[in-house]
């Protein structure tokens, strides 16, 4: 299997293992996360929703950072048509799924900047294990990055996804 070969021929900590992925990236970390979670470390999800079947039988707790614009219109925060006609749940449907799932308690630790909110949860030990990023400009686009095409959304300078989401990773490992 590709995965043994990886671990055989690269030097990879099996305790570290992340999944980053944007919009149909970032529906497959919630699935990955919901389906293995003794393999994943944390995600981090951008311009994504949980499409994914949220079954409350799953088991398993994975540390959830989500990025997205609020001017999103492929992927739509609130939900609703988007890309292809699709209607997208709401992207805080997976982030309650995740809630609740990781055990966080119900208070919001909010964080207010000029251009984006900050939205954490922590879970009753006291472990931050759902992060919420909302971007007040952007699109679906990677914040930070450069604009990829001339019919692509101009992405989000209030913050560098690629940093956000390297500082999320590096506080999590499995035991």
């Amino acid at each position: 299997m590709l995965r043994f070969y990886i671990a055989y021929n690269y030097n990879v900590n099996a305790k570290r293992i992340y999944i980053a992925g944007m919009s149909n990236g970032g529906m497959m970390a919630y699935r990955l996360a919901a389906e293995m979670p003794d393999k994943i470390a944390a995600v981090g999800i951008v311009s994504g929703t949980m499409f994914y079947e949220k079954n409350p039988n799953q088991v398993g707790e994975v540390p959830i950072l989500h990025i997205h614009s609020l001017m999103d219109t492929k992927v739509p925060f609130n939900g609703g048509i988007g890309i292809g006609g699709v209607d997208f749940p709401p992207a805080e449907e997976g982030i309650n799924y995740w809630l609740q799932r990781n055990d966080c308690n119900t208070e919001t630790i909010t964080e207010n900047y000029a251009n984006y909110e900050k939205c954490s949860w922590k879970n009753s030990r006291g472990t931050t294990m759902v992060t919420l990023y909302l971007t007040h400009d952007g699109g679906h686009s990677w914040p930070g990055s450069t604009k990829q095409r001339a019919i692509g959304d101009a992405p989000s300078t209030a913050l560098n996804a690629n940093d956000v989401i390297w500082n999320f990773f590096q506080q999590y490992s499995l035991p």
